[in-house]
This record gives structure tokens, sequence and C-alpha cells, in this order.
């Protein structure tokens, strides 16, 4: 029998075997437990210390501590009855492991935490890093707790991803409609562009298609060749003002969601991770600049861009041709954008799609040549005659002085270093990482990123102005970026099970990775909440227009409508866009050719001009709302073209 000094002998060895044991047990688990370890508990200590910096009471961050605890023992509690229901066995490194990978998403908590601070004003770069690194994670985490089973099918599960998909629909449209025009009351549009295209609107419904009396030649086709508007002008009959145009646009623009989920529901084979692109989309900061900057016509391309991505993936040949059509008709350089979806069609060795792709270059190219020499009277893609006019200014930097599209191309070719150092100058750098980091860059691993080519050309060549994910420019980009970001989670399906991944899992977290990375970035860069980085095209976004505002547009609809049917107007460029019902409206600079002026006596160089003519008699003051005030003209009528630059 064994002495009390022989049993503690024997017991020591096994009590610290088995403590050295489970300890070995923990470092031999999984390298991610340590490193999730770490950053969880980094996590929290920097979410504590800078929500001290905040002035939160002790209570406060007591609360937090015991809340973030109770998720962490609930989730461990969880994964230990999950494998014991399951019958798998469960040590203490594979719980720990598992545990740690489940609450991974704690350890982007002290992100969420900062973003709440203007730093998206300070260092744009901290935010695009933290939200690349925070979709990461997120979809890290979602990779754990994804299935393998797929998406169910049944009739519930699709009258909820409907109801899902129209109620963030209609809830981006509500939001855009109402900034839009709360911006348009503040006098925060101007000429540039909404006046152009409400001058467009105003003519086509009157039976001048394409017309403009600001434009060149009385006519947009001095910039453009844009169909679509004149089947869309009859819109303008029903409510004459600028709203119908910012609301056509709002609506437009939401309803690509639905070929954006339709898409990824083919490509990806799940309604959530569908459901979680579609809601990217309507996040997407670049989204938000084209819908919130006036009217253009270039942005109505979107949509149907993304229906003809999608019909081509589902082989539906015949609406791919009518939608192809459609797309043409929004505005000529559109056909440059789907000629190259008919390139990647061509290289995608896919039989049917091969044809397509030839059909799609010869008519895209076709439609070109015809629209620019037979309707626009020129063949250069920048519109220059002679040297002179046109875009060529928008590339000043790379074009001689007199010179156009062929000069660009030729310095593109014989000095390729300079031109390099053109493109990737810091601007153009930040706007390709705002288009690339809220899809979590997957644009770049997807087969057919020769679709960029034509709006990155449009972009990153510029010298001014145009790479900006708060204007117009954007458009023929952002259809591509969904469509290839999409195409390469499709991807992922197709994993090798020797990889050890699962494909379809992978795919699903990797959604849901895009779609936090597009709440970040649509928090700090897009519109939908208020920040400092955002603006209407080069504006600052006005949210809410004062009463005193609110108060001069309805002077100024009265104003409007109490001029003779036919008239012509002449005004400052903010004033411009509220002239709706005025079938020829200019800028005050040719007032001449007005029978009215409308001028903003506040502005010094126009209150010295329009001064000295009513002091010559040439304009008779009828109605003033000061520092606004009503001119009848009495100049001789002349005729002189108005000059666009949109």
């Amino acid at each position: 029998m064994s002495t009390p000094s022989e049993l503690r002998e024997k017991r020591t060895p096994f009590a610290v075997s088995v403590v050295v044991g489970r300890l070995t047990d923990v470092l031999r688990s999984h390298s991610s437990s340590l490193f999730w370890s770490a950053a969880i508990g980094a996590a929290l200590a920097i979410t504590v210390a800078l929500a001290r910096s905040e002035a939160v009471t002790v209570h406060h961050i007591a609360a937090l501590v015991v809340t973030l605890a109770v998720i962490v023992f609930g989730v461990a509690g969880f994964v230990a009855f999950a494998r014991g229901r399951s019958g798998a066995s469960c040590s203490l490194s594979e719980l720990q492991r598992d545990t740690l990978n489940r609450v991974s998403l704690l350890s982007i908590a002290p992100v969420c935490l900062a973003m709440a601070t203007p730093i998206e004003s300070r260092n744009c770069w901290v935010v695009l890093c933290a939200a690349a690194l925070s979709g990461a994670v997120a979809a890290h985490w979602a990779y754990q707790w994804a299935s393998e089973r797929p998406g169910s099918s049944g009739r519930a599960a699709r009258l909820s991803a409907a109801a899902v998909l129209v109620g963030i629909t209609i809830g981006y449209t509500a939001i855009t409609i109402h900034l839009a025009i709360q911006n348009h009351l503040a006098m925060n549009t101007g000429r540039s562009d909404l006046g152009y295209y409400l001058s467009i609107f105003r003519k086509s419904s009157e039976g001048q298609p394409l017309g403009c009396s600001l434009c060149g030649g009385d006519s947009h086709l001095t910039g453009h060749f844009d169909p679509i508007l004149v089947a869309l002008s009859p819109l303008f009959l029903i409510y004459p003002w600028a709203e119908t145009l910012l609301v056509l646009q709002a609506v437009w623009l939401a309803s690509g969601s639905v070929p954006v989920y339709l898409l990824a529901r083919e490509r990806i084979g799940h309604r959530g991770a569908a459901l979680a692109f579609a809601a990217a989309y309507l996040l997407y900061p670049a989204l938000h600049g084209v819908n919130l900057f006036d009217f253009h016509s270039i942005a109505l391309c979107i949509p149907p861009l993304v229906w003809l991505l999608y019909f081509i993936e589902t082989r539906r040949f015949r609406a791919a041709y009518l939608i192809f059509a459609l797309a043409l008709l929004v505005r000529e350089d559109v056909s440059l954008a789907t000629a190259l979806t008919g390139v990647a069609c061509i290289f995608s060795k896919v039989k049917e799609r091969i044809r397509v792709g030839w059909i799609l270059v010869v008519a895209s190219l076709a439609y070109f040549i015809v629209a620019k020499v037979f309707f626009m009277g020129h063949g250069d893609p920048l519109n220059a005659s002679q040297g002179h006019g046109g875009y060529a200014h928008f590339y000043a930097e790379l074009i001689p002085a007199g010179h156009s599209t062929a000069a660009l191309v030729a310095t593109l070719i014989a000095d390729p270093v300079f031109s390099l150092t053109r493109i990737l100058t810091e601007g153009k750098v930040v706007y390709v990482a705002q288009l690339l980091v809220p899809l979590l860059g997957l644009p770049l691993f997807a087969r057919g990123r020769i679709q960029l080519a034509y709006g990155f050309a449009v972009t990153l060549l510029a010298t001014e102005r145009l790479y900006s994910v708060h204007a117009q420019y954007s458009s023929t980009l952002i259809p591509f970026m969904f469509g290839l970001a999409i195409a390469a989670i499709g991807r992922l399906r197709g994993l090798p099970a020797d990889t050890g991944i699962s494909g379809e899992r992978l795919a699903r977290a990797a959604s849901f990775g895009v779609l936090v990375s597009s709440l970040l970035c649509s928090w700090k860069f897009g519109a939908l909440v208020p920040n400092d980085s955002f603006i209407a095209g080069f504006r600052p976004l006005v949210r809410r227009a004062s009463a005193e505002s609110v108060a001069f547009d309805q002077w100024m609809r009265n104003v409007a409508r109490s001029f003779p049917r036919g008239s012509g107007v002449a005004a400052n460029t903010r004033i411009l866009p509220h002239l709706g019902p005025v079938s020829n409206i200019y800028m005050i600079e040719d007032r001449r050719r007005a029978d009215y002026v409308i001028a903003n006596l506040k502005n010094p160089e126009v209150a010295r001009e329009v001064l000295r003519d009513e002091a010559a008699g040439l304009l008779v003051p009828i109605e003033q709302n000061a520092p606004y005030r009503v001119y009848r003209t009495k100049y001789p009528k002349i005729a002189k073209p108005g000059v666009e630059e949109h």
C-alpha cells in the first residue's frame, strides 16, 4: 500500500502532464487560432482606448466588455453543443480554433469605431485600407458560418429574396430622389449639365429631336448622339421641370440592382450572395456620383450594360441583341464599350459566345462610325474640328495644341513613359482604388478585363475633372466592375476538392466580404450617409434646401410660366435649370438672342453689364426679387450660336 508521500509523487507528474498536455494541445492548434486571439484581443483593446478618448464612462466600457465576453462564450457554447450533437470529438484546441474563427468579425470593431470620425477628409487611403481589410476579415468570418447546402429554391425563399431586393431598391430610389431634388432646389445645379439636358428634353418634346438652345448650332449633335432622350422626352410633357430628369435618372439607375442580382444568382448560385451584390451596387460610391451630379445621358447606359452581361451569361442571345440595341441608343460612345464586350466574348473560347462577340464588335463599330459621320458630321472621337472645340482640352497634357485624337494616340505610342507618368498620378490611383476596393479588387481576377479599357482610357488619360467617383465619367466602368467581380467569385465555386477549401462556401463568404467593404466605402465616400468626402460632381451636395431657396424656386416657377410660349430667356447658369417650360434658354452672355433676361445682380460683372444695357434702354425691368431682376429685351435680334462644353 502506497504512503501519502508516494501518492503525492505519483499524482504530481500526472497533474503536470495533464496541464502541459492541454497547453501543448492549444499551441499545436492551427496557427489561425493564435492569430485571431491576438487580433481580437488587440481589437478590443483599441476599441476600449478609442471609446475612452471619446469620454465614454467606465460603465459603458464595462458593458462593452461584458457584451463581447457573452458573444465569445456564447459562440463557444454553440460550437461545443453542435459538435456534441453531431457526435464529433471536441478537443480544447478544436473548440478554441473554431470559436475564434467564428468570432473573428470582432477584430474589425476598432475600424468601425474609427470610421465614426471624419478621417476621409484627412487621408482617404486609411479608409480604403480599412475597408479592404474589414471586407477580407468579414469574408473569413462568413466562411466559418457558410453552409455547403445549396440555397433554398422554394416559393418562400424566392418571395423573400424578391421582397428584400424590391425593398432596398425602393429605399435607394427614395433617398436619391430626395437628395437630388433638395440639391436642385438649393440652386446647386447649373447649365453644365442639367441646363443642357433640360433644353434637350424641352426641344425634343416640342418636335425638335436633340435640339438644344444652349448647344452649338442649337443642336446636341455637336456634342453627342443620344437618341434615347428623344424617346424619353414625352415624359417632359407630363411635368416640364428639372425634377422629371432627376427622378428619371434615380429610378433608371436604381433598376440596375435587378440585373446585378440576377447575374450574381446565376454565377454564384445563392440568393443571399446575389442580394449582397445587389446591395453593394446600390451602395457603390461611383453610382452615387453619377446619380447626384445633375443629369447625363451616359448614366442611362449602366442598367442596359448589366442586362447585356446577364443575357450573354444565360445564353439568351435574342434578348441580348435587343438590350444591346437599347444600349447603343444611350450615346454614340457606348458602342466602344460594347465592342470590348464583344472582344471578351470572342476570347472566351465558348463557341456560342464567339459568334455573339463578332456580331457585337462589328455592329458596335459600324454604329459608332455612322453616328459620328452621318449624324454628328465628323469622325473625330473627341469631336474636335480642325483642332478646335470638342473634348481635346480634357487631355491637354497628352495632346499638342491644335490637335486631337490622332495626336493623343501618337503620344501614347511615341512616349509611353511620359504617358504612364500622366496616368499614375496620385489622384488617378485613388480613383481606381475607390472603384476597386468596394469590390475587394475582384474585377482584376476575372476574365474579360478588356471591357474596362474604354472607361479607364476616358478617365485615366484625362488631365482634369474626369477621374472622380463623384461625376458621370465612371458610367461605362460600373457595369463591368460588377460583372467582373461576380464572374471572379463564380470561378471560386470550381475550386478543386484537394485544396481543402469549399468553393461554394468561399464564393458566398466573398460576397459577404464585398458587402462589408461596400458598406464602409459608401459610409465614407458615398452619398447615402453625410460625410466630408462626397460632392455632387464638382460642388458640395446640399442635403436640405433652405426655406429661402424653396421660396425662390417657387417664384422662378411663376416667372417661367408667365413667359409666352416659344419665348427665349437668358439667365445666369444656376437659374437655367429652373426654367423648364421655357422653349429657348440661353446663357446671360447670349442675352441678345433672348426675349427676356433674368439676372442675378449680386454678381458684379453681370450687374455692370446688365445695368449698362438697362440704362441704354435695351433692357426693360418687369419684375424683381432682389438680387434677381427680370427684364424684357429690346436688342436687335441676331443668331449667335451657343458654346457647348459638356
